[in-house]
């Protein structure tokens, strides 16, 4: 993905993120913390979305922001994954979970339906409908 697009998702996934969040922390734009106060760790997490200068610090503020969460995790773009970033979180004891992908779709490319279509219940059964 080129950086406008990378840009993009990622202010789409902090919109998504602050819209399911009950408490969220801002570390100078290079991460965010987002908190649900449900204890599972997909729905509490720390999101890096540029390098800092220390994970170590990073790390110790994100755990006095979820003090009374047991379980979160660290989402990181895998440009910003290397041995030292693996180390640190490590000797917290983050262990490497998943590895997912972002992707994207062009709605440019889609017909338009004809505007003519209407959907209607064919007849008493509500199971039956037709276009």
């Amino acid at each position: 993905m080129n950086n406008q697009t990378n840009f993009l998702f990622a202010q789409a996934a902090d919109y998504f993120a602050k819209s399911i969040a009950r408490r969220t922390k801002d570390f100078d734009g290079a991460a965010s913390a987002y908190s649900t106060d449900i204890n599972d760790e997909p729905m509490n997490s720390l999101v890096l979305r540029k390098p800092v200068l220390s994970l170590d610090k990073l790390i110790k503020d994100t755990i006095d922001f979820f003090a009374h969460i047991t379980t979160w995790c660290v989402v990181i773009p895998v440009e910003l994954v290397d041995e030292d970033t693996t180390a640190s979180l490590k000797r917290y004891g983050f262990i490497k979970a998943e590895v997912s992908v972002a992707m994207i779709f062009s709605l440019g490319g889609l017909k338009k339906e004809s505007e003519d279509r209407a959907i209607k219940n064919m007849d008493n059964d509500l199971d039956a409908w037709s276009i």
